[in-house]
């Protein structure tokens, strides 16, 4: 893989999390150079999303985004994890791509135990209506921590059914609506401050409604598809995100790109509409 953005010899992190330089001095980057692009840059709560794309902004094939998946991407992706504290997915997401198990090589969870860190980062199911079956693979083979968070208004028969299941340490509740910042809030009191949120587009349309996102990570696939959904789903009024790239690399016509959201204003401009 080879880096595009910020130019080689232009600077960046000088050592990596387990030693190795990095930092953008050179052409072509370690795992050690991935890992230090990942980290945080901030001691508070940073939310990051990672997604994958055609060219013409579809996110998957017949319900999963294995399709445009690739070395490089699956390479990234979990090096993003290693960096996070946890792993954020919403329900249907972890649902219907089947999450379950140690979501972490093991090369990548000694290099976290290295650290005095947990080998795996909690997993954080999204289920604001509670709907999410006790018994789905991401809750129950889950060698991980788990977190399940739903909102106050979900029918408390459901929310009691999560908590009989999984304890009642494993259920956050939060605010009407399951507001993104009340989330990261939550997860924040829990000591779980770096995010790795990994959709679905709903979710991440949510965040960027609520400009709850620093990071978005985008995988670009070399690939048109003509169908299926896109990165997020269409808002009434068109609303204005600005992102700036902050690094670019490329491996086999695949474009793995960061972008980061400098929070100048709270509120982003409806397009034809104002502030």
């Amino acid at each position: 893989m080879q880096r595009l953005f910020p130019p080689p010899g232009s600077g960046g992190p000088a050592h990596s999390p387990n030693g190795e330089s990095g930092g953008a001095s050179h052409r072509f980057v370690s795992d050690g150079d991935l890992l230090a692009e990942a980290a945080a840059p901030t001691s508070g709560s940073f939310v990051r999303f990672s997604m994958v794309s055609s060219l013409d902004g579809r996110i998957s094939v017949d319900g999963v985004s294995a399709p445009l998946s690739s070395a490089a991407d699956s390479r990234r992706f979990h090096l993003l994890r290693c960096a996070a504290d946890a792993v954020v997915v919403g329900a249907g997401t972890a649902l219907a791509e089947g999450y379950r198990g140690e979501m972490l090589p093991k090369p990548l969870q000694e290099i976290r135990s290295g650290q005095g860190r947990s080998p795996l980062p909690t997993t954080v199911v999204l289920s604001a209506s509670g709907s999410i079956p006790a018994d789905a693979p991401v809750l129950t083979d889950a060698p991980a921590p788990t977190i399940v968070v739903v909102s106050d208004e979900a029918p408390r028969t459901k929310r009691e059914a999560l908590s009989d299941a999984l304890g009642t340490h494993a259920v956050v509740t939060v605010g009407p609506g399951a507001n993104p910042r009340d989330i990261t809030a939550a997860l924040a009191a829990r000591g779980l401050l770096h995010l790795h949120h990994e959709g679905g587009p709903t979710v991440l349309s949510r965040y960027l409604s609520a400009d709850a996102v620093d990071s978005l990570c985008l995988t670009l696939a070399p690939s048109i598809l003509m169908s299926g959904p896109g990165l997020v789903p269409d808002l009434d009024s068109p609303l204005l995100r600005d992102f700036s790239l902050h690094a670019l690399f490329e491996e086999d016509s695949v474009l793995l790109a960061d972008y980061r959201r400098h929070h100048n204003h709270a509120a982003g401009t409806i397009i034809g509409g104002g502030q």
